[in-house]
């Protein structure tokens, strides 16, 4: 029985975590940082405005970065970057009025896509990317109606397509090595209206 004792007492200490907070303060006496432990590890950092609102809140999982929240001084979230395994896998900003004005997507650590907002909510402009570098850029009215397409080799401009509000092409450009070979303009009917060539970027006829 006491064999049986002991061995519950010391699966419970084995369950136990300790924890300790260790607060640092603005040479005037307001809490500037606070930084908490579980087991040795920081779980948990957060520093503060001298006003006494939060600043940021930096959080960890196994002492890995896990979450970093940026607050403006009226307590509305400003920026929140969240990590996996340590390596950013989205990063969102938003407008003082709280809604969102950016969002960046990671993958492996690597930027693979922006979107940027109005601040009505409705999306303002995409950049995707591929292995870091841009593949393609939707630009949008504010009605929803996209209003340029930038399209992009190994990072480098190869087509540029702007838009009527009313979803016809305005202007297609093409580009060689990142320089503009071609311009065409069109009337709202389709029909070509003006084409441009160029030579090593520069207008040849």
């Amino acid at each position: 029985m006491k064999k049986l004792l002991i061995g519950l007492m010391t699966l419970a200490i084995s369950f136990q975590t300790f924890a300790t907070t260790k607060t640092s303060y603005y040479p005037t006496g307001e809490v500037e940082e606070v930084e908490e432990h579980v087991d040795g590890e920081v779980s948990k950092v957060t520093i503060y405005y001298k006003t006494g609102e939060v600043n940021e809140a930096v959080e960890f999982v196994d002492g890995k970065l896990s979450k970093v929240t940026v607050y403006h001084k009226t307590g509305k979230v400003k920026q929140v970057d969240e990590y996996v395994d340590g390596n950013k896998s989205k990063v969102t900003a938003y407008h003082k009025n709280g809604e969102v004005y950016e969002v960046q997507e990671h993958v492996d650590g690597k930027l693979s896509k922006v979107t940027t907002y109005y601040k009505t909510g409705k999306v303002k402009q995409v950049d995707e990317y591929v292995d870091g570098k841009p593949s393609k850029v939707t630009l949008y009215y504010k009605a929803g109606e996209v209003n340029a397409a930038l399209e992009f080799i190994d990072g480098k401009r190869s087509k540029v397509t702007t838009y009527y509000k009313t979803g016809e092409v305005n202007q297609a450009q093409e580009f060689i090595d990142g320089k503009l070979s071609k311009a065409t303009l069109y009337y709202k009917t389709g029909k070509v209206k003006e084409v441009d060539e160029h030579v090593d970027g520069k207008l040849s006829k």
